[in-house]
């Protein structure tokens, strides 16, 4: 089953519908893009936190000393 995503047109266009039918009419356009993007921006990070845990639940993570050591040999940084 193939699932198509909302361009950012249509997620707006959801958004703004959603918005004015919960009584925001009066709100000014600007603040109703600027909820939009700021929900949208939270919805993100959200589903990239989900994702990493997915990988670390998987079995796909490494600990971050190792992580923290390898940049240090990669860019010649000192441990602090």
């Amino acid at each position: 089953m193939s699932t198509q995503l909302m361009t950012d047109a249509e997620s707006f266009y959801q958004f703004l519908g959603q918005s004015l039918s919960t009584g925001s009419r009066e709100t000014p356009p600007e603040a109703l893009l600027r909820t939009w993007r700021e929900q949208r921006e939270f919805e993100e990070t959200c589903a990239a936190i989900q994702e990493g845990m997915d990988q670390i639940n998987a079995g796909l993570g490494r600990p971050a000393e190792e992580v923290f050591a390898e940049l240090r040999r990669n860019h010649g940084a000192t441990k602090r």
